[in-house]
Parts: structure tokens; C-alpha cells; sequence
């Protein structure tokens, strides 16, 4: 049985998906393809891991702080990995793409 604040984390990932997809139909220079797919519109495999492991990543951490297990270790993992990527880049520059 689904617990009320799971439910509540539903409608609120259902409202914004709604939300950004509502969006994406008004403004033409909005495109949640770019997500996942390189300048050409060709699937990113890089793209679509960094994607999947956020999304993974997300989950796990809401999870954590739902059974009160969350600790710093967690967050500073959580938050080094989501933004480890993009500082890294900076640095060392942009990474390749790889598309098939």
C-alpha cells in the first residue's frame, strides 16, 4: 500500500512532467530531447547514462530520506556525483559524445 507521501511525491513528478511538457509545446527553443539526444538529433549514449544514473540517483536519495537514513556522507556523495560531472568538464574541458 502506497504511503501518503509517496503519493504525494507522484503528483508532484506527474504535475512538473506536465508542467515541462506544457512548456516545451510553447516555446520552441525549449526541447527535452536535448536531455538525451547530441546536436544532430542522434541518441547520446553519454547523455542517456547521465540521465538514467540522475534519475537513479534521485530515487535513491528520496528513499533515503523517507526512512530517515539519510546522513551526510549521503548528501555529499549524492551532490559530488550530480556535480562532479559539469565542474570536471569545466576543468578539463567538453567531453566527447558518443552517438550511434
Amino acid at each position: 500500500m502506497p504511503t501518503v507521501s509517496n503519493l504525494a511525491l507522484a503528483i508532484i513528478a506527474l504535475g512538473a512532467l506536465l508542467l515541462l511538457w506544457r512548456w516545451q509545446r510553447s516555446h520552441p527553443a525549449f526541447d527535452l530531447a536535448d536531455l538525451i539526444t547530441t546536436d544532430v538529433g542522434k541518441v547520446s549514449s553519454t547523455k542517456m547514462l547521465k540521465m538514467g544514473a540522475w534519475v537513479v540517483g534521485t530515487w535513491g536519495f528520496v528513499t533515503l530520506i523517507q526512512q530517515g537514513k539519510m546522513t551526510e556522507w549521503y548528501f555529499a556523495g549524492y551532490m559530488g556525483i550530480s556535480f562532479g560531472v559539469s565542474v570536471m568538464r569545466d576543468i578539463y574541458g567538453k567531453a566527447p559524445e558518443t552517438s550511434k
